[in-house]
């Protein structure tokens, strides 16, 4: 059962151990306007740093309807397959607790929905890096879309995300859903996602799934998420261990038959042995060796996910 709501839209925030970044987060929440009602759940997922008492404290001065639940199912999926089941609105905004949003964030994704045929958006993130972040990662944040930093900047325009253009799936610091097509579509994979397993992909993997089944993706470029980069984040050892669980969450969302399997198993060792040959050579420009060494750690993740390891 869920409960009844009068909101066109519900945001929800997945939270865990990050009271104080989550607070912050609020407060941008706070300053949001939108003609279409909407209100604020948070999912405390198994927190122990008092999440739940600070949001409940928070709920009665809040603007708009402000309520928390706890799901003890470690994991980002589990977080956000709570909140689908718990909630009635039209739609549902995700977002992170380690984000300011700018003003006419949720208007720009209630506004998408006025198409009846838009089955889900995503809209801007900018990483805001720490004083801390080395040179080649500054660069990454910058330059490139996706990764650790999580950048998804289109351009100005809303379009559609094609099934075969430039434009990436949206990511989970700043995406929306019909409610109604995340449940048809059985909500998000517990294997991945962040947890216990630190895998990514489970936004990308649902919203595949929603597209390869007919549904209209759009990207929302005024719907603008900052991405507060944390600076325990801001280290190569950290770098490699998310591309390490990107190449893991390629092989799971694959789902490989045993000959492809064969394949993949056979040209990722190639690659883990030509990447190491290349971030191996000698050169005192870290930066130089950030691309063969993403290389590596993704044929690695593959690896030893096509091997059980």
């Amino acid at each position: 059962m869920t409960p009844e709501s009068e909101s066109f839209a519900t945001l929800v925030i997945c939270s865990f151990d990050r009271r104080d970044s989550l607070d912050e987060t609020l407060d941008s929440v706070a300053d949001q306007r939108s003609a279409a009602p909407w209100d604020v759940l948070v999912v405390d997922n198994n927190s122990s740093d008092g999440t739940a008492e600070a949001v409940a404290q928070r709920a009665a001065g809040f603007p708009v309807p402000l309520r928390v639940i706890r799901e003890e199912r470690q994991g980002r999926s589990h977080a956000l397959n709570r909140a689908i089941d718990a909630t009635s609105s039209e739609v549902l905004i995700f977002t992170d607790d380690d984000v300011d949003l700018r003003p006419g964030f949720v208007a720009a994704h209630c506004a998408a929905y006025e198409d009846a045929a838009v089955a889900g958006a995503g809209g801007r993130i900018l990483p805001v890096m720490p004083d801390n972040t080395p040179p080649w990662m500054r660069a990454l944040a910058e330059e490139a879309n996706g990764g650790l930093t999580g950048r998804y900047d289109w351009g100005d325009e809303v379009c559609r995300v094609e099934v075969d253009g430039d434009i990436h799936l949206p990511y989970g610091a700043n995406m929306s859903l019909r409610r109604r097509v995340a449940r048809e579509f059985g909500g998000f994979r517990p294997d991945l996602g962040w947890g216990k397993s630190f895998v990514p992909g489970e936004e990308n993997e649902l919203f595949g799934r929603v597209r390869s089944g007919g549904g209209s993706v759009v990207y929302r470029p005024d719907a603008v998420a900052l991405h507060r980069f944390q600076p325990d984040k801001a280290t190569l050892e950290y770098f490699l261990r998310y591309e390490l669980g990107y190449g893991r969450a390629q092989v799971l969302i694959a789902e490989l038959g045993r000959r492809e399997r064969l394949r993949w198993v056979l040209r990722n060792a190639l690659g883990l042995a030509v990447h190491s040959a290349r971030a191996g050579l000698p050169t005192r420009e870290l930066a130089l060796r950030i691309e063969p060494l993403r290389h590596r750690a993704r044929s690695l993740g593959r690896l030893a996910q096509l091997l059980g390891c």
